[in-house]
């Protein structure tokens, strides 16, 4: 039963509705213990929502087992909240002139 509830979650991921992917692992966690990759992806979805109170209590509780993907999702969140574009600040390749 767990299994269908999580897989409709990530279909509903992969589907972008992403509010659904949030109300799909709710339901889940109503049922079950909770996943810290299932805390994880309710965060990213909260993110995708622009709900960055709510990402960014997620991404806190995750990151504090060690997750990674929780710790870079909090760093996301703090950089929108500061008005910070990462990707201005930190380019992905060197600029070389020849």
């Amino acid at each position: 039963m767990f299994y269908g509830i999580t897989q409709r979650g990530l279909d509903k991921w992969n589907a972008s509705f992403f509010l659904e992917t949030i109300l799909l692992i709710d339901e889940r966690d109503g049922h079950a213990p909770v996943q810290n990759n299932l805390l994880v992806l309710r965060g990213f979805a909260y993110l995708k929502l622009r709900r960055l109170v709510e990402a960014k209590r997620i991404f806190e509780a995750a990151a504090a087992t060690g997750r990674p993907d929780a710790v870079r999702g909090l760093a996301k969140v703090q950089a929108i909240l500061n008005g910070v574009n990462r990707q201005a600040v930190v380019p992905r390749t060197p600029q070389v002139k020849a």
